[in-house]
């Protein structure tokens, strides 16, 4: 995990106005990874030897891989400014997000909480034939990474639905003006709860939702978690 491996930045993506998604192909041969494994980035120019722990957001399939990141200070910032041509160092992939083949599946992601969600969703539907059911926490529209991909999915895929909820924009208040994601899907998590949930996002959302799971019922054992700070 700790070796260093060049790869190279194939194409860069604007996802929102301040998420990107950075396509890289490692400079080595034997690189495989998992679906929503994270990986280590370094830029030792910012004083950090350890680096970063970043999720992997594409599907095992695809012949480069990928990262999405939130502009939140020094070190992503680095991974913004990157160009199509430059190389960077990363670690091999690690990490046990992903639980496997299962025949119905809720994802459950807030914010760039998609970025290693997406990765599985796409793997459970190619290769797998899962039915999947994404519920994704924005602040706004215009926060909705992979937006459009994800409309498109809903439209092309028999096997994957999904709902969008928004947390500041007044309009998208769907019941009586309850903000939170909680509130908004009760009935859905409810009639779900058979389910093997991916659950990923900031540590407080992270935490009530699966206060929230527990109450309906669903065993720690089919809820495979990752959050962030």
């Amino acid at each position: 995990m700790n070796d260093r491996i060049k790869a190279l930045v194939i194409n860069k993506t604007i996802e929102t106005s301040n998420v990107v998604t950075i396509s890289f192909i490692p400079q080595i041969d034997d690189y495989k990874a998992l679906p929503g494994q994270n990986l280590t980035i370094f830029f030792d120019e910012t004083g950090d030897l350890r680096g970063r722990t970043y999720s992997l957001s594409n599907a095992t399939n695809d012949h480069f891989f990928t990262i999405t990141v939130e502009k939140r200070g020094l070190f992503s910032t680095k991974i913004h400014n990157l160009k199509i041509g430059d190389y960077f160092d990363i670690s091999r992939p690690y990490g046990n997000f992903d639980m496997g083949e299962y025949p119905s599946v809720t994802a459950i992601a807030a914010g760039t909480g998609i970025a290693p969600i997406w990765g599985i969703i796409n793997d459970l539907l190619d290769n797998i034939g899962s039915n999947v059911h994404l519920l994704y926490v924005s602040k706004t529209t215009e926060d909705i990474v992979f937006c459009d991909k994800i409309e498109k999915l809903g439209i092309n895929n028999n096997n994957f639905i999904y709902d969008f909820f928004i947390t500041d924009q007044a309009q998208y208040n769907f019941l009586n003006g309850k903000k939170r994601m909680i509130d908004l899907g009760n009935d859905i998590l409810a009639n779900e709860r058979g389910s093997l949930f991916y659950l990923c996002g900031y540590h407080d959302f992270v935490k009530t939702m699966l206060d929230q799971l527990a109450e309906f019922g669903v065993p720690r054992t089919n809820i495979s978690v990752e959050c962030f700070k």
